[in-house]
C-alpha cells in the first residue's frame, strides 16, 4: 500500500477548554482488502473530510469531551470493476462518526471514562429483495455506550490496570464493515 495524506488543523486552547477543527485528505494506492477467499489490491481509494473536537474540564475531577467527523471515501471501481464508481462512498466506511464522553477522576490514580460512540450513513453490500440479488444499500447508523475504569501506579509501581466494557446496553448493533 502507498499512502499520501494531508491535514490542516486549527485549534484554540483556554484555561479549561480545547477546541479543534481538522480538514484531511488521503489517497491510498494498492489498498489491500479482503475478498472473502483471500486478499487483493483495490483501485485507488480517496478519503476527504473534516473532524471537530472539544474537551472541557468542568471541575477538577470532571471533564467532558466529544468529536464528530465526516468522511467520504471513494474509489473509481471496486475489485470487480463496478462498485464505488458512483462516488457514493466506499463499502463499510461510515460518512459520519461521533463520540461524546465524560472523564471522572475517582481518586488520584483511579479514573472512569464513560462515552457514547456511533456512526451514521454507511454503505453495505446486502441482499435486495426487489432485485433478487445483492446490491449496495445505505445503512442508517448505530450507537453504543462504553466505559473504562483505569487504575494507574498499582501498588506504587509503573503498572496500570484497565477494565473495559463495550456496548454496555447490548443494542445488537451492526458495524458498517459487517455484511448483512
Amino acid at each position: 500500500q502507498k499512502t499520501l495524506s494531508h491535514s490542516l488543523q486549527i485549534s484554540q486552547e483556554g484555561e479549561s477548554a480545547q477546541l479543534a477543527l481538522t480538514l484531511f485528505s488521503s489517497r491510498i494506492k494498492n489498498m489491500i482488502v479482503p475478498t472473502g477467499t483471500g486478499y487483493a489490491n483495490a483501485a485507488p481509494v480517496e478519503t476527504r473530510g473534516a473532524e471537530a473536537e472539544f474537551r472541557d474540564r468542568l471541575a477538577k475531577a470532571l471533564s467532558v469531551y466529544g468529536n464528530w467527523a465526516y468522511a467520504l471515501a471513494t474509489a473509481k471501481e471496486d475489485l470487480y470493476g463496478n462498485l464505488g464508481a458512483d462516488k457514493k462512498g466506499w463499502l463499510g466506511m461510515p460518512h459520519q462518526t461521533f463520540n461524546l464522553g465524560l472523564d471522572v477522576s475517582l481518586k488520584e490514580n483511579v479514573s472512569l471514562d464513560i462515552h457514547a460512540r456511533g456512526w451514521r450513513d454507511a454503505l453495505v453490500d446486502a441482499y435486495d429483495e426487489t432485485l433478487g440479488t445483492n446490491a449496495v444499500q445505505g445503512l442508517g447508523g448505530e450507537m453504543a455506550l462504553d466505559a473504562a475504569l483505569s487504575y494507574r501506579k498499582v501498588l506504587g509501581s509503573s503498572l496500570s490496570l484497565s477494565l473495559f466494557g463495550t456496548n454496555l446496553l447490548d443494542n445488537d448493533g451492526r458495524t458498517p464493515d459487517q455484511q448483512i
